[in-house]
């Protein structure tokens, strides 16, 4: 059955019970929750992230390495930030799969920033945090927002 469950992507949103049916199994529902968490296995919300390409993954990896020897002084003058979406349509999936299979790429739904209504911009950087700010979502002009993008000049009133 896990086998089976955890083949490929499309066999991970499937329910237990109807990877038992495809194998000919019959039987309750709360024994093959059992059989599975026996081996590690579990329905679990898929997480939440957004796909990156490989060109991304490897542009991320190579900024990585090319910072390792940044000292903690050149990392305390760096400003963090980044941004969520609230997603208020839609349905939760949910995938079979062990605890070290979070991240893993067939375990994960992906995040279009298409589907929200809510974006909440935020920042940190050594020893402060910077306010969450929050936008509503429009989808009739270009921008896709109904307050206007943070330009350099509000950022900096904001973190002052």
């Amino acid at each position: 059955l896990i086998a089976r469950a955890t083949q490929d992507r499309w066999h991970q949103r499937k329910p237990f019970k109807e990877i038992a049916l495809l194998e000919g199994i019959s039987t309750c529902k709360r024994s093959l929750y059992r059989a599975f968490e026996k081996e590690g296995y579990f329905r679990c919300i898929a997480t939440e992230k957004p796909l990156n390409a490989p060109e991304q993954r490897e542009a991320r990896l190579k900024w990585a390495y090319s910072h390792l020897e940044w000292t903690p002084e050149m990392w305390a003058a760096v400003i963090w930030t980044d941004e969520a979406s609230i997603r208020i349509e839609g349905g939760q999936i949910f995938v079979t799969r062990s605890v070290e299979e979070k991240y893993d790429i067939d375990c994960c739904v992906p995040k279009f920033r298409g589907y929200s209504s809510w974006m909440i911009h935020g920042s940190i950087s050594h020893g402060y945090k910077g306010p969450l700010v929050v936008f509503e979502k429009d989808w009739s002009t270009e921008l896709g927002y109904k307050t206007k993008t943070i330009n350099g000049d509000v950022y900096r009133t904001y973190m002052s």
